[in-house]
C-alpha cells in the first residue's frame, strides 16, 4: 500500500541551518511562516521554533520543500548531514 505523500516523514532538516538561512534573509520567525504562506502551505511560528531548537527534526518532505523556497535555498542546503565515520578512518 502506498502511503500519502505529504505525511511522509522526509529527510532529517538541520535547525542550526535553517535559523542561519533565515538569519540572512533578514527575518524572524513570524516573517518565514508569512512567507511559507505566500509560497503554498503556511508552516506555524510555533513549528518552524522546534525545527529550529531540535526540539522536532523529522518534517514532511513538503514542509522542507515549503521552508526552502521562501527562504530561496535548495532542499539539500536544509538537510543535516550525518557524518559517516567509516568513511572517515
Amino acid at each position: 500500500m502506498i502511503s500519502d505523500v505529504r505525511s511522509a516523514r522526509g529527510p532529517r532538516v538541520n535547525g542550526a541551518a535553517l535559523k542561519a538561512f533565515r538569519d540572512l534573509q533578514g527575518m524572524n520567525q513570524t516573517a518565514l511562516s508569512k512567507a511559507t504562506a505566500e509560497v503554498g502551505r503556511r508552516i506555524s511560528t510555533s513549528h518552524i521554533n522546534r525545527l529550529e531548537s531540535g526540539a522536532r527534526n523529522w518534517p514532511s518532505l513538503q514542509i522542507t520543500s515549503t521552508l526552502a523556497t521562501a527562504l530561496g535555498v535548495r532542499v539539500g542546503d536544509l538537510l543535516a548531514h550525518e557524518r559517516c565515520d567509516e568513511f572517515n578512518d
